[in-house]
């Protein structure tokens, strides 16, 4: 958390640079020389130190879903408040598709462990303003997910003015498709994805659109797992995603459950839209989300033996106050 936002405020520092004509300060290819500027949302779409916007968007979800949930509450965990609404104001500012989608699911999981009821009044016109708001105001966005709609439903890889990443998408789904309709239990072994996208891509038909990117990830670690692992693969991965998972009611404290929902976010993310498996330390990730649902079951276990042992301190069997002789009766 304390990373994330340094990281954050490395990515304010950029915007403001921009806004003032201060290139060094928005434009750091003088430090990584492969970083390139993406332009957009307030000028230039903000990445902090990460390489794309979309990988700050995917990197910071936990901090972001751990700063909303803190401008709800009274004391606030792991950052202050202020840090807290620092983390929560910038990071929209990626205008990033990913980090949308972020905001979405931040809201429906505090939703769900919050109280689906008392914080709907909050969360669903906050939903429905971000919705509107994003499909209007952002082009990527909105491009994105009207050229992902269109090629899904028209099955068109001829037309040129969909969104490039809505046809990366599309065809790797196809190619993850073919190959574990051929291979469905184990797939066809770890880094094979490149090798069933020479096979089964759109791209080989003549007159398609000819973008090959993402070829070796598959653009999304579902469509990889699929592709490379098969059922066994998918099977362990959303094993670990929903067995894991710490709802508020089963968790030991506000600490725990407000992480495994973070990391939860960024799993999901990765899923559908990056599918690389080592991309900004995501392995450090699933370890720290399988370790916090090992530990949230030990201390639970532990407090209900506690508390078994509490009650029957507590049991105090009743005595009459004129007891039988033994024999009398």
């Amino acid at each position: 958390m304390k990373s994330a936002f340094i990281i954050t405020l490395i990515g304010m520092t950029q915007l403001i640079s921009y806004f003032i004509g201060f290139r060094p300060g928005y434009s750091y290819t003088w430090i990584f020389n492969k970083w390139n500027i993406s332009m957009g949302g307030l000028g230039i779409r903000m990445s902090s130190v990460l390489s794309e916007p979309a990988y700050y968007a995917a990197s910071i979800a936990p901090a972001f879903f751990t700063a909303v949930y803190n401008l709800f509450q009274r004391k606030p965990i792991f950052i202050t408040k202020t840090q807290s609404v620092l983390i929560a104001l910038i990071y929209p500012l990626s205008y990033s598709s990913l980090g949308i989608l972020a905001i979405f699911i931040t809201i429906i999981l505090l939703l769900i462990n919050l109280g689906t009821i008392r914080y709907s009044l909050i969360f669903l016109p906050l939903l429905v303003v971000i919705t509107s708001y994003s499909y209007k105001e952002v082009p990527e966005f909105r491009d994105r997910w009207d050229g992902t709609i269109e090629v899904f439903t028209t099955n068109n890889i001829y037309d040129y003015d969909i969104h490039g990443s809505s046809f990366v998408l599309y065809n790797n789904s196809h190619v993850a498709w073919e190959n574990f309709k051929r291979n469905p239990i184990f797939g066809t072994g770890l880094g094979s994805h490149p090798s069933a996208f020479d096979k089964y891509s759109y791209t080989n038909q003549l007159g398609s659109v000819q973008i090959d990117f993402n070829k070796m990830d598959a653009n999304s670690m579902f469509l990889r797992l699929m592709s490379e692992t098969g059922l066994y693969g998918l099977a362990i991965m959303l094993m670990l995603l929903f067995k894991s998972w710490i709802a508020r009611s089963n968790a030991i404290d506000d600490e725990t459950w407000v992480m495994s929902n973070g990391i939860a976010i960024i799993i999901l993310l990765y899923l559908l839209r990056q599918g690389h498996y080592f991309l900004n330390g995501f392995p450090l990730f699933l370890w720290l989300y399988y370790y916090l649902s090992v530990q949230n079951r030990t201390a639970m276990a532990q407090k209900r033996e506690y508390e078994k042992m509490e009650d029957f301190r507590q049991f105090r069997p009743s005595i009459s106050a004129n007891p039988v002789a033994p024999g009398s009766a």
